[in-house]
């Protein structure tokens, strides 16, 4: 058969194309999706807008005019507002950061997606626990019955929020960085289980045997990386006893 049948014949082929059953299905899911994407920015977006307005009004109903013409403010005011916004970006960002990170942590744990979704609900957990205790760190409940200035209870506040968004930078960027190791690893303690559960072992191919001499060498890391920093400790202390 020449180049030109094979030619024909297929593009008669395409004639008597029938679409998948379940196209219509999956683009109604796809559009619903958007559709509940678009309300979920819009309803974002109002409840910050009104959040904004809400504080901003409380502020300016808290603002008194010392004798010098300074805007003065009660500390207890600008205290609870500043704490109320910590906690409002925290409680939006937490499932913000989650639901992103579904689809990162499936590729991570692709040989467990239950492993993946169990990982991510105590990601959860730590999230919070860190951020509510930097925000009570961050807490001054000395003279919260004085007067301050705007501008400096302003600076203040803007000071610690940008704390709180520079350590969700800092500590959302390491998880990128970590979790495909520790993927890599969970990845290479299935193979290998799987492969003593069959009873024997299976060659595997160079990528694979690639993956787990790394995975091996990160776990010996982590096991020898602390003894070795007692051990230097210990050194360290042995030489300042002798040198007094």
């Amino acid at each position: 058969m020449t180049t030109e049948r094979r030619l024909r014949d297929a593009l008669h082929q395409v004639d008597h194309f029938e679409p998948s059953p379940d196209l219509f299905a999956r683009v109604s899911g796809s559009v619903e999706e958007d559709r509940a994407h678009r309300r979920r920015v819009r309803t974002v977006v109002g409840w910050t807008v009104l959040g904004v307005a809400a504080i901003a009004a409380f502020l300016m109903s808290m603002v008194q005019v010392a004798s010098t013409g300074t805007l003065m403010l009660p500390r207890w005011s600008s205290e609870l507002a500043a704490t109320v916004v910590q906690v409002a970006i925290t409680l939006v960002l937490g499932p913000a950061i989650r639901r992103f990170g579904k689809i990162y942590a499936a590729d991570v744990f692709r040989l467990g997606r239950s492993t993946g979704n169990r990982f991510l609900k105590l990601l959860d957990i730590a999230f919070y626990l860190v951020f509510f205790g930097l925000i009570l760190m961050n807490a001054s409940l000395h003279d919260l019955g004085s007067l301050a200035s705007l501008r400096s209870e302003a600076a203040v506040a803007f000071e610690r929020l940008g704390v709180l968004l520079l350590a969700m930078g800092v500590l959302h960027a390491t998880t990128l960085m970590v979790l495909p190791v520790i993927g890599l690893v969970f990845s290479s303690t299935v193979r290998t289980t799987k492969r003593r559960a069959a009873g024997g072992v299976p060659q595997a191919t160079r990528g694979a045997e690639a993956a787990e001499r790394v995975a091996r060498f990160i776990i010996w890391g982590a096991i020898a990386a602390p003894i070795l920093a007692v051990l230097l400790f210990l050194f360290l202390a042995v030489l300042g006893l002798s040198g007094a």
